[in-house]
């Protein structure tokens, strides 16, 4: 059944909750249905009244409210911060329009468009403005529009300017029955500003509207969607979806820019000249094989292999997620290979500017460099793409920055809360002391086995010399070891790890009672018998052991490490250095140390590929891709003095994407956590929430910054053949009496 019906619910979501609870379903608020087959266009004030009339009444009254904490009576007052709907939503609800030659609320009366005329659609260009006064592509005639730009960026309008610009405007609710539209719009005479408004928001009943900073968010969520749809399209030449057709380079020729692809005529037939972007038929399905091979962590994305069409050379179905992880994750992966390499940096850099964006951290300073690296990567994209590829998500992007810089992290603004509901796992918090709070929980394959001495020594040498406070114990041991007699720091350093643990165990006997807790618990060494697990969810990741993830659609058992290690210099063995390296490697086996049956500590034995000799089996690129080679491994735990375990606490979960070239090499990306806030004890405390851990995970897979120079561009490739199409068949239209050419 097919029915042609819509319903938009209004959500009011309270933003002084803690933030893993803040953008959760079960406190969102209904506050209206509005109902109807058709949009409500400016109709949504008509339903947007009475709520308008409540928060107002929140605000200049307040409600009296009983504070059970207190035991007492205070007057509750709430205001609306802000609106947060897809673009179109955007129009209704602020009363602007949302294409067309006006089409960005950002820049206003002042947005550049340009009507395509043989595509019949608007493209938004002109993004040179938004660099600095000296930026060189400012005077870069040639390779954009002809023209030098000299002019500034647009500034938003404020609150009192929108109210003085919609003054005595008048607006018609209601519509035709019919569903024909009840005026035409009216064309603005040459010279004559734009007018973006439709009518004066009811918003602005609010006595403090006006004086907001940002009273209507853009959607991060449907622009990652619309950018990432256009790129892919485009470069695998999508039917009707792709902004390279035809059309495209005609307008292009009407244009006079751009020669090298204006299309020739070849009888009834046009040739097309290979674009910058362009693939061969293997590059597409190359292209494809890259998403086609992926299996994602447990529960991180769904599984995008069954949208991908590898013989067809498409990519169908995408949901808005999915669209998110390709952006970021996997573009970059399929491109480098495949593309010239200053096409493969500009979608790189798309790639990171929303990695950024979605940072749950932001810093002033950050958006405002963002705010300048965007403007210059859309300007790179007009030195790539046609114009008929800039839509107005495209032209969007370069005002995200700064709407971050007043309004804060995307999480608690785009749309992704009000479309999901994720209630996530309980944790099981247990134990005794600090270092002993299991803060995970064992999800499948529990069982109890018989560890050898090899192994047990191994995980439990990597648990004393990973306790916070074994510091002074150490320093310690080390100190005996150098009154011994050994020869260097070297020496000392290899010894001290082989014999640490037998001395600890002593040396706190000793002491008596006047030990630590955790300290005695520790030197009483773990039991021969510990728990297996085959899956095990810890920090927002559910981990697996390699061997559970077989036969599955899903890859957790991906794991990295960022770690402090010790080394020493070629022929000085008392010149000691230290330094951060990260670790990559394959969960083999998770182990659950039962120390005398007062604490348990799990662990990950992992095989990690050789980091010794930089960039020879981990190696990072020019677009700050990093690889690895799994043919290449150390620390196996085959020899009694390997380190084959970490923390299941220290486990940052990663995935690993073969290279469709060099299949032996695969590239490491980063999942991301779910509901995991890194905050102070203060904050902890002031909340109550006993169970919450306060647990800082580095990202081990930073952007780069990508030594690529912008001021080279490739505008047609060479090595490869353009393609001939159809010329178009001129439109029909039916006039009632028959159908006739336009």
């Amino acid at each position: 059944m097919n029915i042609s019906y819509s319903i938009w619910p209004v959500i009011i979501i309270p933003y002084n909750f803690p933030p893993w609870i803040c953008m959760k379903q079960p406190n969102f608020i209904i506050s209206l249905l509005i109902p109807g087959r058709y949009a409500p266009g400016s109709d949504m004030d008509v339903f947007m009244e009475p709520l308008v009339d409540d928060m107002y009444d929140m605000f200049v009254h307040g409600v009296r409210t009983f504070d059970a904490s207190k035991g007492e009576y205070f007057q509750l007052r709430a205001a609306i911060l802000c609106t947060i709907s897809d673009y179109p939503g955007l129009g209704y609800v602020a009363g602007c329009t949302t294409s067309g030659e006006g089409a960005c609320i950002e820049c206003h009366q002042f947005t550049r468009s340009l009507r395509l005329k043989k595509g019949s659609k608007t493209c938004y260009m002109g993004h040179r403005r938004f660099l600095h006064a000296n930026h060189p592509f400012r005077f870069d005639a040639d390779s954009f529009d002809g023209v030098v730009e000299l002019e500034s960026s647009p500034v938003p309008l404020s609150g009192k300017e929108i109210l003085k610009q919609t003054e005595g405007m008048q607006t018609s609710f209601g519509k035709d029955p019919s569903g024909k539209k009840v005026t035409k719009k009216r064309k603005c005479k040459e010279g004559e500003p734009i007018n973006i408004w439709k009518r004066r928001s009811i918003w602005f009943k609010l006595p403090y509207w006006k004086d907001l900073l940002l009273r209507h968010n853009l959607d991060v969520m449907h622009i990652e969607k619309n950018v990432c749809d256009n790129i892919i399209n485009t470069l695998l030449g999508t039917d009707k979806k792709s902004k390279d057709n035809l059309n495209s380079r005609l307008d292009l020729q009407a244009l006079g820019i751009r020669s090298d692809l204006h299309p020739i005529e070849v009888e009834d037939k046009f040739y097309l000249p290979p674009a910058p972007y362009s693939m061969t038929s293997e590059e597409k399905k190359l292209f494809c094989k890259v998403l086609n091979g992926v299996k994602f962590p447990d529960g991180y994305a769904s599984d995008i292999r069954r949208n991908v069409q590898v013989n067809e050379k498409k990519i169908i179905g995408l949901k808005s997620h999915d669209n998110h992880v390709i952006l970021q994750q996997l573009l970059p992966l399929a491109v480098r290979r495949i593309l010239p390499e200053n096409v493969s940096a500009a979608l790189v850099r798309v790639s990171n500017f929303f990695k950024q964006i979605y940072s749950p951290v932001i810093r002033v300073s950050d958006m405002q460099k963002l705010e300048a690296e965007i403007a210059e990567t859309i300007c790179l994209l007009e030195k790539i793409f046609l114009p008929s590829f800039f839509t107005i998500m495209i032209h969007l992007m370069v005002h995200l920055p700064a709407q971050a810089r007043i309004a804060g992290p995307v999480h608690f603004r785009n749309m992704y809360p009000g479309e999901r509901n994720d209630e996530g796992l309980p944790m099981e918090v247990q134990s005794t002391t600090p270092f002993f709070r299991n803060i995970g929980r064992g999800l499948a394959g529990k069982y109890c086995v018989a560890l050898d001495h090899k192994t047990w020594l191994q995980a439990h040498r990597y648990v004393l010399f990973n306790y916070d406070n074994i510091d002074p114990y150490l320093n310690k041991h080390i100190d005996y070891l150098s009154s011994t007699g050994l020869q260097n720091k070297h020496e000392i350093d290899r010894v001290h790890h082989e014999t640490f643990h037998e001395w600890f165990r002593l040396h706190v006997t000793e002491m008596g009672d006047d030990e630590p807790e955790e300290i005695k618990i520790l030197a009483k060494e773990p039991i021969m018998a510990a728990n297996k697990y085959n899956s095990y969810t810890i920090n927002g990741f559910n981990f697996h052991t390699q061997s559970y993830d077989e036969g599955r659609p899903v890859q957790s058992s991906g794991v990295s490490l960022m770690a402090e290690t010790t080394c020493f210099e070629r022929g000085n063995n008392d010149c000691r250095v230290v330094g951060n390296k990260i670790y990559y490697g394959i969960i083999k086996e998770i182990i659950e140390l039962n120390y005398s049956n007062r604490g348990n500590i799990v662990l990950f034995k992992c095989d990690w590929v050789d980091n010794r000799i930089q960039d020879k089996w981990v190696r990072t690129d020019q677009f700050g891709i990093t690889t690895v080679n799994f043919k290449h491994l150390f620390n196996t735990g085959d020899n009694i003095s390997d380190e084959p375990f970490i923390l299941a606490s220290q486990a940052i979960q990663v995935y690993y994407v073969q290279d469709p070239v060099d299949t032996e090499w695969f590239a490491v990306r980063q999942s991301k956590p779910r509901d995991l806030y890194n905050m102070s004890e203060t904050e902890k405390d002031d909340l109550g929430n006993d169970t919450e851990v306060s647990i800082i995970l580095p990202d081990v897979h930073p952007n780069s910054t990508m030594n690529i120079s912008v001021e080279e561009t490739v505008f047609v490739r060479t090595d490869i053949d353009g393609i001939i199409v159809e010329a178009n068949k001129p439109k029909t239209k039916n006039n009632g009496k028959g159908k006739r050419k336009v």
